[in-house]
């Protein structure tokens, strides 16, 4: 049996740019502030909101 290798890169298109660009490439202050701003857009549906706002929009 062939064994199969497989590479996962995380991409994110910021802005609607239309452009995908590495995640791991982005500065990690950048990755933080887009890891609470997308974590903040899941809860909201569940009825969860951050209490102090911790990102500038």
């Amino acid at each position: 049996m062939k064994k199969l290798d497989f590479t996962i890169v995380n991409t994110i298109e910021i802005n609607g740019s239309g452009e995908d660009i590495d995640f791991d490439s982005l500065p990690e202050e950048k990755r933080k502030q887009i890891c609470i701003m997308l974590q903040d857009r899941v809860m909201l549906p569940l009825g969860f909101r951050r209490k102090t706002e911790t990102v500038t929009k």
